[in-house]
C-alpha cells in the first residue's frame, strides 16, 4: 500500500530513480524513514517544509486515505491523543532509564502520565 502511495507523487518527487529501480526496498526503506519521523515528533500538516519532507507529505496525505494505514508507530500517537482527554491517573508510573534516552513521542506519553525518571541502576 505505502508503495502505492509513494508512486502517486512518483514523477516529481526525489526518490523517482530510486523508486524505478527497486521499489521494494525503497519503499521498505522511506516507510522506516517516516515512522521515525513521526516518532521524533515530525507534523505532516506544517506548511513550507523541505523539498524532501514536502513529497513525503503528498505520500502521507495517500498514505491517511487507507483504512487501517496507523501501523506501529499511529499507535503511540492515538495513544497520546487519547491520554490528552484524562488528567489524573491513579498509579506512578517509574521509568529506569535517563529522558533524553527516549524518543520523543514516548517522552510526550510519559510526561502525559507523570513518569517519574530514575537513571538505570545497572
Amino acid at each position: 500500500m505505502f508503495i502505492e502511495c509513494l508512486q502517486k507523487n512518483d514523477l516529481i518527487a526525489f526518490y523517482h530513480e530510486s523508486l524505478q529501480a527497486d521499489q521494494y526496498r525503497v519503499g521498505k526503506e522511506l516507510l522506516s524513514l517516516r515512522d521515525k519521523l513521526i516518532q521524533s515528533g515530525w507534523n505532516s500538516y506544517l506548511p513550507k517544509q523541505p523539498k524532501r519532507f514536502s513529497d513525503l507529505v503528498i505520500t502521507e496525505k495517500q498514505f491517511k486515505l487507507i483504512e487501517g494505514f496507523e501501523g506501529y508507530v499511529y499507535r503511540w500517537v492515538n495513544v497520546l491523543y487519547e491520554l490528552k482527554k484524562h488528567t489524573d491517573f491513579d498509579f506512578e508510573l517509574i521509568v529506569h532509564d535517563l529522558e533524553d534516552f527516549i524518543n520523543p513521542l514516548l517522552q510526550a506519553i510519559f510526561q502525559k502520565l507523570n513518569a517519574v525518571y530514575e537513571p538505570n541502576k545497572l
